[in-house]
């Protein structure tokens, strides 16, 4: 989330939208993790990236930063 507002100081909300929450329902199954999940579905619909080091980020729709 801190990278998210270093991005785009103007977005200062992490809430969960419903919208979220129904993109993580329909994401292929590449990743377990429901966190990691959520956080790439929020990326998704906010077009933003995400700095991780984990590789399964990639297989994802996703602008990825290497950590």
């Amino acid at each position: 989330m801190l990278l998210w507002m270093a991005a785009a100081p103007e977005r200062l909300s992490d809430d969960v939208e419903h919208s979220h929450a129904l993109r993580v329902s329909i994401l292929p199954g590449h990743h377990r993790d429901p966190f990691d999940r959520l956080l790439i579905a929020q990326a998704q619909i906010e077009q933003l990236p995400i700095l991780t080091a984990d590789p399964a980020f990639q297989r994802y729709d996703v602008t990825t930063i290497p950590a």
